[in-house]
């Protein structure tokens, strides 16, 4: 989703700020904590008040979030992109 919004909007914020700038630092750190760190909240919110996330599964949720991004998301992608070259 943050790749989509960044598609769309991107090019105008960074035309209207140039690259290097405070303003597009603060719209990348925004989208980050909308999508990853807002998302997430949601996410663990809605599983509590259903019974299916209680507090001593903070830990693994967390453990899970990094994993997901980090090992699957970035290793995965580049391992696909190394064989297929």
């Amino acid at each position: 989703m943050k790749d989509v919004v960044q598609e769309l909007t991107a090019s105008a914020v960074i035309s209207q700020f140039g690259f290097q700038s405070v303003a597009v630092g603060v719209y990348f750190g925004v989208q980050t904590g909308v999508f990853e760190v807002g998302l997430a909240y949601i996410v663990a919110v809605y599983a509590v008040k259903r019974g299916s996330l209680h507090l001593k599964d903070a830990e693994g949720y967390g453990f899970s979030l990094a994993f997901w991004e980090n090992g699957v998301l970035l290793s995965l992608l580049t391992l696909i992109n190394i064989v297929s070259i």
